[in-house]
């Protein structure tokens, strides 16, 4: 197993941030090389910072995830999520929170009330929901249009798994969206509480560096904060000619297994 706990954290070369579903593993499968690319740059004295979008689960349990699917140890310091950059955003609650179990338990931890009440509601947030139901759908509608805030993971319409793209967070977003009239503020990538997250991680004067699969969330963040990005082939994108030229990274490799090369590592 590839550790960052042993590598010098003292000594940082540079930043790589890391998406995980569709660059490291795709649900339970891992991407093959994924584990050593990492090891290549922690050997090499750069921190690799993990940030995704996925808000189902807590940074404990990211941790937990990546090293089982993946073989990669690290720490809930080198994790950023979506649902940490709406527990970052959330100015008041109670909060409605049309998601599941990581969602709900990162915003309490930051201190916040959980509430079932639409009518008490001071925020709704919003991330994938594999339980979604009319109800509570209706309820968050409710809540959205008696004045609560309404702040969304992201807007990813899908997410890649090994049997092709599922319906991600941002269609619930959108769902939602539709039936309330409120638009919401997004917190996952390419927004900027995120971001803002991911460099209070670690102070570095190195290069830094983006690895994703989705042109529209992780390229684009990347082209916003002015680091270098590479789009790998392994998640929602499998054909290079289909990235806008807006969101067109610095490279496009197969796999995030030929980045150190890319690097120079």
């Amino acid at each position: 197993m590839n550790d960052e706990s042993s590598s010098d954290v003292a000594r940082v070369e540079g930043l790589l941030v890391c998406d995980l579903d569709g660059v490291i593993y795709l649900e339970d499968q891992p991407i093959p090389g994924a584990a050593d690319a990492i090891g290549a740059f922690l050997e090499a004295g750069w921190r690799v910072v993990y940030a995704t979008n996925n808000a189902t689960r807590t940074g404990d349990e990211l941790v937990e995830s990546l090293s089982r699917r993946a073989g990669i140890e690290t720490s809930v310091d080198s994790m950023v999520s979506s649902a940490m950059a709406i527990a970052s955003m959330v100015t008041a609650g109670p909060v409605f929170v049309l998601g599941e179990s990581g969602l709900r338990v990162t915003i309490n931890d930051a201190g916040f009330e959980i509430t079932s009440d639409p009518s008490a509601a001071a925020t709704v947030a919003v991330g994938l929901d594999r339980e979604l139901s009319y109800d509570k759908l209706a309820a968050a509608t409710t809540a959205l249009l008696n004045g609560a805030a309404f702040i969304a993971a992201n807007a990813d319409p899908s997410f890649p798994t090994p049997s092709g793209l599922k319906p991600g967070g941002g269609s619930i977003a959108a769902l939602l969206a539709t039936a309330s009239g409120v638009v919401p503020t997004f917190a996952g990538k390419p927004e900027a509480p995120i971001r803002d997250l991911i460099l209070a991680r670690v102070p570095v004067d190195g290069p830094i560096w983006m690895v994703g699969d989705r042109p529209d969330t992780d390229i684009a963040m990347a082209i916003g904060a002015g680091w270098n990005s590479a789009l790998v082939l392994t998640g929602v994108v499998t054909d290079a000619t289909e990235v806008p030229e807006a969101h067109a990274p610095d490279v496009v490799i197969d796999s995030i297994a030929d980045l150190p090369g890319v690097v120079g590592l």
